[in-house]
């Protein structure tokens, strides 16, 4: 919520439309906030996100991926490859869709350019048990 007051405009993207609202609400950023429910593992659905950022604001300067979830804490032997597949859905090609996404409008864009930031974990150097798919 902290990015909504110390930036001029931000689109919120998450699965829930509810939570999002909910921080544009509290933010009291307005109509420098936008709320668009979007599922990053859907290619269509990270299109049109990044469609109503660039109509609404002109263009989009930053994008911060922080989007991840993880499978309960099983025995990797036990992980079925449909949770698997989720989190890497989630955590690694929905990473990749937001970030082609962007580029694709930072490119496009006049003054050309921006920044993309891909937020991880502290998994990555310090793994837990029963956390193959998030590490």
């Amino acid at each position: 919520m902290d990015m909504t007051r110390k930036v001029a405009v931000v689109a919120l993207a998450g699965r829930r439309r509810e939570p999002l609202e909910r921080v544009v609400a509290e933010s009291k950023a307005g109509t420098r906030a936008l709320a668009v429910p979007t599922d990053v593992c859907s290619a269509a659905q990270v299109d049109a996100l990044f469609a109503m950022a660039r109509e609404r604001f002109g263009r989009v300067d930053v994008l911060f991926n922080n989007a991840g979830l993880n499978a309960p804490g099983i025995a990797f032997e036990n992980l079925t490859l449909e949770k698997w597949q989720s989190v890497v859905d989630t955590n690694l090609t929905g990473m990749f869709l937001c970030a082609q996404a962007a580029f694709r409008v930072m490119k496009d864009q006049d003054p050309r350019g921006g920044r993309i930031i891909n937020n991880g974990s502290i998994s990555a150097h310090a793994p837990r048990p029963d956390s193959a798919p998030y590490t």
